[in-house]
């Protein structure tokens, strides 16, 4: 298995999480994005920096890129939610006018 594959994995999921489930509860917010995310970003960077041995470089490195891919998922959750109400209302539109069309006599 490759280094990239994992770390793109584990960038993914932390996406998912935040996509299905939506951005953690948090009292302060910058750019939509809870501070805590931007804490434990700089908590593992710094982590990932300094650690000696390999196998815990390689576990930091894994956690920035899973908390990277939550910020990210945070910045676009706004969009993201626009983007779910205007499809919601086309369906309806197109749903609502073809069941008035078929109702109405020709």
């Amino acid at each position: 298995m490759k280094k990239r594959y994992v770390l793109s994995w584990w960038f993914q999921y932390g996406r998912l999480e935040v996509a299905e489930s939506g951005p953690p509860a948090a009292k302060w917010l910058v750019g939509s994005v809870p501070l805590f995310l931007f804490r434990r970003l700089v908590r593992w960077t710094l982590q990932w920096m300094i650690s000696v041995r390999a196998p815990r470089r390689f576990s930091c490195m894994r956690n920035v890129w899973y908390v990277a891919g939550s910020v990210v998922a945070c910045r676009q959750w706004p969009r993201r939610l626009t983007l779910k109400a205007d499809v919601k209302v086309m369906w309806r539109t197109r749903l609502s006018c073809r069941f008035s069309s078929e109702s109405s006599p020709h």
